[in-house]
C-alpha cells in the first residue's frame, strides 16, 4: 500500500482553484489561474506549477498580489493595447492581455498588448500558445 495520492487534471485544477478562492481570489479568476498552474505541471515545467501555490498564497496574504483587481485598458489603438492589471495574479493579468491581443488581431490582423502592474506570470508558454 502506497501513501501516494493521484488526482486527475480536473481534480487538481479544482483543488488549486479552491485554495485561491479561500484566500480571496474571485472564483472565475481562481479557476483560470489554477488552469495555468496545472498546465505548467502537465508540460513538465514543475517549477512554475502547483509547487508555487504556497508562495502565491503568501503574496496574496501580504497584499503583494491583488486578489480582486480592477484591470483596465489604458490605451487601445489599431493593433496595440496597454493593460494596467492592478497587481492581478500574473496568470490573470497575462490571460487578460492575451484576450486583448487576440481581439486586436481579429480587428486588424495583428495584435499586441503590453501588461503592466502584474505579478509573477508563471509559465508564459501557456499564454503564447493561445
Amino acid at each position: 500500500m502506497s501513501d501516494d495520492v493521484r488526482l486527475t487534471k480536473s481534480e487538481l485544477i479544482s483543488f488549486a482553484a479552491a485554495i485561491f478562492t479561500v484566500v480571496g481570489v474571485a472564483p472565475d479568476m481562481a479557476a483560470r489561474w489554477a488552469e495555468a498552474v496545472v498546465w505548467a505541471n502537465l508540460r513538465g515545467v514543475d517549477s512554475h506549477g502547483v509547487i508555487r501555490i504556497p508562495r502565491y498564497v503568501d503574496l496574496l496574504k501580504k497584499k503583494s498580489i491583488n486578489p480582486r483587481p480592477t484591470m483596465r485598458l489604458e490605451r487601445s489603438a489599431g493593433a496595440i493595447a496597454v493593460l494596467d492589471a492592478d497587481r492581478a495574479p500574473g496568470a490573470i493579468g497575462m490571460a487578460r492581455a492575451m484576450d486583448e491581443a487576440i481581439a486586436r488581431a481579429k480587428d486588424v490582423h495583428v495584435g499586441w498588448c503590453a501588461a503592466k502592474n502584474i505579478t509573477h506570470a508563471g509559465a508564459v508558454g501557456y499564454f503564447a500558445l493561445q
